[in-house]
């Protein structure tokens, strides 16, 4: 059931469920409600703490953690104490990003994510370009102000398609690319990688960077490909978009490996009601 705030302040030992909210600690809402008597699980699904959230640590305002990887569970260790977590991932329900199988003209490289220009790499439009890939056509979302201007050095032809985060969905515009090509910035650390389940749920192949938690969404040559130096980057993406039934194959396999391995929801169920019983 999800009460507003203040009608749970009026209830008494209810389980309470915070979700990656900026100013749960600082608007005072999770002393209040902590103070009401209720149970406070709270999951902060970054790698970095929220203003207020390691003060709420030391003084016992938070009963348990959710994390989204282990990963992120390692980055928070200074900060928890002694406070029980689990480890619940995140769910998408595959029905919301149906396979499709791809029939495109030109090959088309594309990434989703939130438009913060520190996931991008800084050489990133080279990056793509590089890649060498004949004929091939780049999409982008969600493009913002920022990102244009991080970019401005860089002549977008028309090869190019840099569409904002309200230009359609994030299911249609998965569909539009073949490889979800997801190099990030050397600074930036991804907790989960929500898009790149998504990428998968839909077919389209991801290419990341190794590290992270990608390893644990990912089988590497089998439902994506994992890659260090940039040669690998170049190296499965020219054998992917070189060979049509390769491409064909290892779509499918994308999307077998999330519905069956990673957006189970009898799985997920089981996790949530492990950590709303702790």
């Amino acid at each position: 059931m999800v009460v507003p705030i203040l009608e749970l302040q009026e209830l008494r030992g209810e389980q309470v469920v915070a979700i990656c909210e900026p100013e749960f600690f600082v608007s005072g809402d999770c002393e209040r409600l902590h103070s009401s008597g209720h149970r406070i699980l709270w999951g902060n699904e970054m790698m970095h703490v929220f203003p207020g959230e390691s003060d709420a640590y030391a003084r016992r305002h938070i009963d348990h953690t959710l994390f989204v990887s282990e990963e992120q569970r390692q980055s928070f260790t200074p900060h928890i104490g002694e406070v029980s977590h689990t480890v619940v991932g995140n769910f998408i329900h595959p029905d919301l990003f149906p396979f499709v199988q791809r029939n495109h003209e030109r090959p088309t490289l594309g990434r989703l994510s939130r438009p913060d220009p520190s996931k991008y790499p800084v050489n990133f439009p080279l990056f793509y370009r590089d890649l060498l890939v004949p004929d091939a056509r780049y999409r982008v979302k969600a493009w913002s102000a920022d990102l244009a201007t991080a970019f401005s050095w860089y002549p977008f032809g028309e090869d190019w398609e840099l569409l904002s985060h309200d230009e359609g969905s994030a299911v249609t515009f998965l569909h539009s690319i073949d490889l979800f090509v997801y190099p990030l910035g050397h600074r930036f650390v991804e907790s989960w990688g929500r898009s790149t389940v998504e990428a998968l749920l839909t077919g389209a192949i991801p290419f990341v960077p190794a590290g992270h938690s990608f390893h644990h969404l990912i089988r590497h040559e089998e439902s994506g490909f994992i890659c260090g130096r940039y040669e690998d980057w170049r190296y499965y993406v020219a054998q992917v978009v070189a060979d049509p039934s390769l491409r064909r194959r290892l779509g499918e396999r994308c999307a077998d490996h999330a519905r069956r391995d990673l957006c189970g929801i009898d799985h997920h169920l089981e996790l949530w009601n492990h950590a709303l019983a702790v």
